[in-house]
């Protein structure tokens, strides 16, 4: 998508009325948020998935009380390259950037994340003209890229599902299979202490009846030839490799890779530490490492696109990984609802496996 923008927009945190430092706001930060924007556009109908090129406006919206630079919000419209009315418009405020704060402190942490203290640190955007560009190769053409949309009744499905986690204003519906959890825990267990993970596979649908949006994963594949490191799991171009050929092989034209999953090995981890406290470690709490949120961003960037986390959740005195989905939203990358889908088949659980806790 290209990004279309007359200023310079920079983020400036302070700490205790003390300028701390300044950053700029790049392209590929508003990248994933435009796409989400266009998602929402798709999902309430007013574009179809025909794939037009689009690209996103951002113009600053300056605050009537403190003036220029500073900000009350960017608005950021998504226009189809052949018009000139936006399709959609969305006003992303200070609020929507603290995972860029939380960025530029990790930063200055030696890439240790932590959290922005409330007290301590403020933060305000600003934006400064500059010579309208585009901020996107302009020897590059984007071409159409057709979204396959399917139709199925979203009512059908919530019929088999279990336990749905809540799912926050703006997501669209994800439906989950327990054969894709149980697939996942036992590769998860096999692993040891090790990450492990794979590649989501699935399908955008819409329902006629209620034009609505949702997602349905299919399956899980295996990332066999990913270099697995305790805190750490890398896709080598051999993994990609064999998940191409194994999605050539299933002959679904209807299904993309809509993510991907992995685990956090936390009794790995927290060995170490004594028995009391292990359950209340962050560790063993669902979260995405910068590392992580780096690889969302540069592989799975569409605003449909899910990171499901394998969390080693402390249970009485064992371990056992539980599920934990994030997904794209306007102020980057949130935890967010699923709900589960019963087998169709012979039933069998996806419930998680207990591990004894080493001492």
């Amino acid at each position: 998508m290209l990004i279309e923008a007359d200023f310079r927009f920079v983020l400036e945190l302070f700490e205790a009325g003390r300028a701390l430092s300044q950053t700029s706001l790049e392209k590929d930060h508003f990248r994933p948020v435009a796409e989400w924007a266009a998602l929402q556009a798709l999902r309430r109908g007013r574009l179809d998935e025909s794939g037009v090129p689009l690209r996103a406006r951002l113009d600053p919206i300056f605050s009537d009380e403190l003036g220029r630079p500073r900000l009350a919000a960017i608005r950021l419209a998504i226009v189809r390259l052949d018009r000139t009315e936006p399709d959609w418009v969305e006003e992303l405020r200070p609020v929507d950037f603290a995972d860029r704060v939380y960025a530029v402190l990790a930063q200055q942490a030696d890439g240790k994340r932590q959290s922005v203290p409330e007290q301590a640190v403020r933060y305000v955007v600003n934006a400064y003209p500059a010579p309208p560009v585009l901020l996107e190769s302009s020897g590059v053409r984007e071409m159409p890229c057709p979204m396959p949309v399917g139709e199925a009744s979203l009512d059908d499905l919530r019929l088999r599902t279990r336990s749905p986690t809540q799912e926050l204003e703006g997501e669209i519906p994800v439906f989950i299979p327990e054969d894709v959890i149980r697939e996942a825990r036992e590769q998860a267990d096999a692993a040891g202490e090790v990450e492990t993970g794979g590649v989501l596979l699935g399908r955008l649908l819409r329902d006629p009846a209620q034009a609505e949006l949702f997602l349905e994963v299919t399956c899980q594949i295996p990332a066999r030839q990913a270099i697995a490191e305790s805190t750490r799991l890398t896709f080598t171009p051999e993994t990609w490799s064999e998940i191409e050929d194994t999605m050539a092989l299933r002959r679904r034209p209807d299904e993309i890779m809509v993510g991907w999953w992995h685990s956090h090995p936390a009794h790995a981890w927290c060995h170490a530490c004594p028995l009391e406290r292990r359950s209340a470690c962050s560790l063993t709490r669902p979260f995405l490492s910068e590392a992580d949120r780096i690889f969302q961003a540069s592989v799975f960037s569409r605003a449909h696109s899910l990171a499901l986390v394998l969390v080693d959740r402390v249970v009485g005195e064992s371990f056992a990984f539980e599920p934990a989905l994030f997904g794209w939203c306007r102020e980057g990358l949130r935890q967010r609802g699923f709900q589960l889908l019963r087998n169709e088949s012979a039933p069998t659980s996806s419930g998680s496996r207990q591990r004894e806790i080493p001492r």
